[in-house]
């Protein structure tokens, strides 16, 4: 790493001076171990990717994504593909910060970049959906690295405004959750799916479904999909079968206390690809999204894309098993 580039979203969060200095601060420690480090505040909402590419085209080789998982995926746009090897960081500084929570990084900036100069990069498969946006209805795909949600999540989601989130940070998405949990009317959906393992393709109706990357979700989510991993070449989906409230609880109560065994009516299997479709016309209203970024509604394709981009992580003696990814 000789030139990193430290994008950050200038008008994320309220304390927008402050967060100005965290950057800062994370930049310094490059500086100190003789890395050229230049900030760039985003352009607007969708501007990171686009702004990865151009810092990468000024000869940067390290670009760091300072912000949460929505940061972290906007800037993602821009290093899938053809910058695939050049590495991605985090600097955590958003709601959740569920990536950087997985990969063991500190909340500290100046610590997370600290700890990062001692990971490796390591290319890794990325999370893609296709998906028709809410308003004009017009098809548009989006690459994640944590989770893309259809249903009741991503109903959450949609309803967290801008403004909340800034206002109430992580609680704004717990007391939504709540309100979800209780009264989201659950509306069918046709979920067609291949298994990694067994190459089997599979067709459910279902009222939820969560494609997820990550082993583990900071807070009361813990290892909600058991088996996810960042390392495998595939997606851990959790299908929700039953409008049973009852079993909802069961499955989450499961993930608190870290319990095993199976829930009726919530499913689990590795998947290739998902698509979902709408049951009835009013099916429609069905929404996605992902790393807690509202996207849009059915039909959505969510797949796996191998070998997608670089991701800073923390050494390992030996990645195991057929869906392991070496560098």
């Amino acid at each position: 790493m000789r030139k990193a580039a430290l994008i950050y979203n200038p008008a994320s969060g309220s304390q927008h001076a402050l967060r100005v200095q965290m950057v800062e601060s994370a930049a310094a420690v490059l500086r100190a171990e003789g890395i050229e480090a230049s900030l760039f505040a985003t352009r607007d909402a969708n501007s990171g990717g686009e702004q990865a590419r151009e810092a990468i085209a000024d000869g940067h080789d390290a670009i760091f994504a300072c912000g949460g998982d929505g940061t972290v995926q906007d800037v993602l746009q821009g290093m899938v593909g053809t910058h695939a090897d050049v590495p991605l960081g985090l600097v955590p500084l958003g709601t959740g910060n569920v990536l950087a929570f997985d990969l063991g990084i500190p909340n500290d900036p100046a610590a997370a970049v600290r700890a990062q100069l001692t990971f490796v990069p390591r290319k890794i498969a990325a999370g893609r959906v296709d998906y028709r946006r809410k308003n004009d209805g017009s098809e548009h795909s989006r690459f994640f690295t944590v989770m893309a949600g259809v249903g009741a999540d991503a109903e959450m989601i949609y309803r967290v405004s801008s403004l909340s989130k800034g206002r109430f940070g992580i609680w704004a998405y717990h007391l939504e959750t709540l309100r979800t949990a209780l009264l989201h009317p659950y509306q069918r959906m046709q979920v067609e799916y291949v298994e990694s393992e067994s190459g089997e393709r599979k067709s459910v109706e279902a009222f939820a479904v969560a494609a997820v990357r990550v082993t583990t979700f900071p807070g009361m989510m813990g290892k909600f999909a058991p088996g996810a991993e960042l390392v495998r070449d595939d997606l851990r989906i959790v299908l929700t079968l039953t409008t049973n409230r009852v079993w909802h609880a069961a499955y989450f109560m499961r993930v608190l206390t870290g319990i095993s065994g199976p829930v009726p009516g919530i499913e689990l299997a590795h998947a290739n690809e998902i698509t979902c479709t709408p049951v009835i016309a009013e099916a429609r209203k069905i929404y996605v999204e992902a790393d807690g970024e509202f996207l849009g509604g059915l039909p959505v394709k969510i797949r796996a894309v191998p070998a997608a981009f670089t991701l800073l992580m923390r050494k390992r003696s030996a990645l195991s098993g057929q869906h392991s990814v070496t560098t």
